[in-house]
């Protein structure tokens, strides 16, 4: 998976190219090209195509990404502080969210466990919370804040930067399937976050500062287990229980929905 050119190919505005068509793909490995451009490259933009977020490509590159995009250099109108859990909801209306992430199916599973989170949740999203809707909801039954974060000296206002950067921040993140919120949450400072278990964003399945909830098959709070190679669901049944919606306690390297989410990691030296 690769850029035009084997060093990678810059637009006008200094944007790093990684993987910008299939043609790409007859060229240096992509993972190869990002390692050399955090190496020794100096770009102020990393841009890719969706279908390249895999995690197996990015895997062992929270560090140095975290450390070259040096979001903490911006200066917000307002942070969150350590003790703050931030949420993040992808799509207001919960209608049009295509896994549903609601507070029946997703939210209330989350804060029913978590510890030391009364008065201090914040919602980051482009939401009106006086319409219905997720929002509307996590105020309600969380007493959740709404926040606007901008970036000082910004003429723009409120702006997706901004909103990155607060996510970014944040020490304790709730995140829904999103890949905006799945970047702000691996290269950011974090260290819980609460995401999907499965879907179509990349599940970094082992790195122990996330807990996996998968809404789908109703099982939550799944850690990565690495002596067995998989999320286990500590809550979720066995099959053959009483109930018929019974599900297995994890799933494995050989079940499709962990090879979609967690490929194997791709060789440096190729």
């Amino acid at each position: 998976m690769t850029s035009r050119h084997s060093g990678g190919q810059y637009d006008k505005n200094g944007t790093l190219i990684l993987g910008e068509r299939p043609a790409d793909l007859q060229r240096t490995p992509l993972h190869k090209q990002l390692r050399r451009a955090l190496n020794r490259d100096h770009f102020t933009c990393l841009k890719t195509l969706g279908y390249w977020q895999h995690y197996a490509l990015y895997r062992g590159l929270g560090s140095p990404l975290r450390s070259h995009f040096r979001l903490r250099d911006l200066e917000l109108s307002e942070s969150p502080r350590k003790t703050d859990v931030i949420i993040h909801v992808r799509l207001c209306k919960t209608q049009n969210h295509y896994k549903l992430y609601t507070y029946e199916n997703y939210f209330r599973h989350v804060f029913a466990r978590l510890d030391n989170w009364r008065g201090r949740v914040k919602v980051c999203a482009a939401c009106d919370a006086a319409r219905p809707g997720v929002v509307r909801d996590l105020v309600k039954h969380l007493n959740a804040t709404v926040v606007s974060p901008r970036i000082r000296g910004d003429g723009r206002g409120r702006s997706v930067e901004a909103d990155f950067a607060y996510l970014a921040r944040a020490t304790r993140l709730v995140v829904t399937e999103s890949t905006y919120s799945w970047w702000a949450a691996y290269v950011g400072q974090a260290t819980e976050v609460h995401a999907p278990g499965v879907g179509t964003v990349p599940v970094p399945a082992d790195e122990r500062r996330y807990v996996f909830h998968d809404i789908a098959s109703r099982r939550y709070w799944g850690r990565w287990d690495p002596a067995a190679r998989e999320i286990r669901y500590p809550d979720a049944r066995r099959r053959g229980d009483d109930d018929d919606d019974a599900i297995p306690m994890g799933f494995g390297v050989g079940h499709p929905s962990f090879k979609a989410a967690f490929p194997a990691a791709p060789s440096w030296d190729k």
